[in-house]
């Protein structure tokens, strides 16, 4: 069902929930907050009213609300129906990442702000090392038979309208466990990033997982177990720092 378009009206510390208290819309949460609601409360949308972004984001949540298969069989299409520029590239273990990377950047290029160039290196980073090797080896731990596939490839898509910049990575192996992702992000915020870094031994101490929230307005984590993961990040385009800094986050877990 499609959210009540009157939430738009809400208050900056307004919070409500659709019928089936799975949608969370608030305006002063922190990171930390929105990984505790949604482990806690198993709310699978928190959504925030940032004033120059909400209508956007709201569409973009009653979409994926409505129709999350939607969301793996065209993403771009389905988050970014205003595109003005789309890359996309197949990226395999083999693939030359620093050639890559350069395409991501040179991507970004004529968007004004230097400091969203350097999200897009940070999202990219984080992406890049789940979608190559941390989907191929978690496959296997979790003994599905996505992980007998080998090199096999993975689709890094940079995706921009007039105010807001996407970057994704998708996966044939369908093992990227949503829940274990924010109990990791969850120590970090908890425990601080030294802490983590000093008490965990294996499975990496989640810093990625961190940064990918810090420099994302809005981050989609979409899996089909066993099929494919696709991890989406928005970033908002038009802002200085102080204003980028203000924006509250925005969290989405889709899997069908």
């Amino acid at each position: 069902m499609a959210p009540d378009m009157s939430l738009i009206d809400l208050q900056d510390t307004a919070a409500a929930s659709f019928p089936n208290n799975t949608v969370f819309v608030a305006g002063t949460l922190e990171p930390n907050q929105i990984v505790d609601q949604v482990l806690d409360k198993n709310i699978t949308s928190v959504i925030q009213t940032n004033e120059k972004f909400f209508h956007e984001d709201l569409k973009r949540l009653a979409k994926l609300r409505e129709d999350p298969p939607g969301y793996f069989k065209n993403h771009v299409v389905f988050l970014f129906p205003d595109a003005v520029d789309t890359l996309h590239i197949e990226v395999k273990a083999s693939t030359n990442k620093e050639e890559v990377r350069e395409k991501a950047v040179a991507f970004c290029a004529d968007v004004k702000g230097r400091n969203v160039t350097e999200s897009v290196i940070a999202i990219f980073e984080e992406l890049y090392m789940n979608a190559i090797y941390d989907a191929p080896n978690e496959a296997k731990k979790q003994k599905l038979k996505s992980a007998a596939l080998v090199d096999q490839a993975a689709h890094l898509c940079l995706v921009r309208s007039e105010t807001q910049l996407g970057i994704s990575f998708s996966d044939n192996y369908g093992s990227l466990n949503s829940q274990k992702f924010l109990r990791r992000l969850r120590e970090i915020y908890k425990e601080g990033a030294g802490q983590v870094i000093n008490l965990r031994n294996e499975g990496g101490a989640g810093i990625g997982c961190s940064l990918m929230f810090e420099n994302a307005s809005s981050i989609i984590l979409g899996v089909i177990p066993g099929v494919q993961t696709l991890v989406s990040c928005v970033i908002p385009l038009g802002l200085n720092n102080r204003q980028r800094a203000e924006i509250k986050k925005s969290l989405h877990l889709v899997q069908i």
